[in-house]
C-alpha cells in the first residue's frame, strides 16, 4: 500500500492542486486509522522532500483548513515553515 500513497503522492504534486492534495490526504489518513499503513513506512518509499511537498499542498486546502481548530492551523504553518 505504501507504494499505492506514493504514486499518487507523487502524482498531485505534479498536479499543484491544494483540492487534490486535501482529497488524497484524507485517504491516507484513512488507512492509517485502518492500521493499513504507517505513515513512516510512506515516507520511506516517497522519501522526505516529497512528503515534505505533499503536506504544503494540503495545508493550502482550503477544506482542510476549514476542519482545523485555529492552534492546529498554527502548528500545521510552523511544520511548513
Amino acid at each position: 500500500m505504501p507504494a499505492i500513497f506514493a504514486r499518487r503522492i507523487r502524482e498531485t504534486i505534479g498536479y499543484q492542486s491544494p483540492a487534490v492534495a486535501g482529497a488524497v490526504e484524507t485517504d491516507l489518513e484513512r488507512a492509517i486509522d485502518r492500521g493499513e499503513l504507517v505513515a513512516a513506512d510512506l515516507v520511506e518509499v516517497v522519501g522526505d522532500r516529497h512528503f515534505l511537498d505533499f503536506q504544503e499542498l494540503v495545508a493550502r486546502c482550503p477544506k482542510y483548513f476549514s476542519e482545523l481548530s485555529a492552534p492546529s492551523i498554527e502548528a500545521t504553518t510552523r511544520k511548513i515553515s
